[in-house]
């Protein structure tokens, strides 16, 4: 967790003290983390940077991504995935 108050932050920015706890993410949840974190872009990710972050493969989330493009909410290009808006605009 970082510092919650911008002037704590700025006083120990660039020390390592601008991060007040952190913690392991437990493998059954970096899945979901980092799916959390990458459908944010709206530019999308390359397919190959899940199994580069998480060291899980890629199977892992194949079934989840194939779900959620049939139901128009991702599309998966090639070797990228990137969220859709509801409705099929793209």
């Amino acid at each position: 967790m970082r510092c919650k108050h911008p002037r704590q932050y700025l006083a120990q920015a660039g020390t390592g003290g601008a991060i007040q706890e952190a913690h392991a993410v437990p493998v059954r949840d970096l899945a979901f983390e980092f799916m959390m974190n990458a459908l944010r872009l709206t530019e999308g990710f390359p397919l190959v940077l899940f199994e580069e972050r998480t060291g899980l493969s890629l199977a892992t989330i194949l079934e989840p991504l194939d779900a959620a493009e049939r139901d128009g909410l991702l599309s998966v290009i090639t070797r990228s995935s990137g969220p859709r808006c509801a409705g099929g605009v793209s």
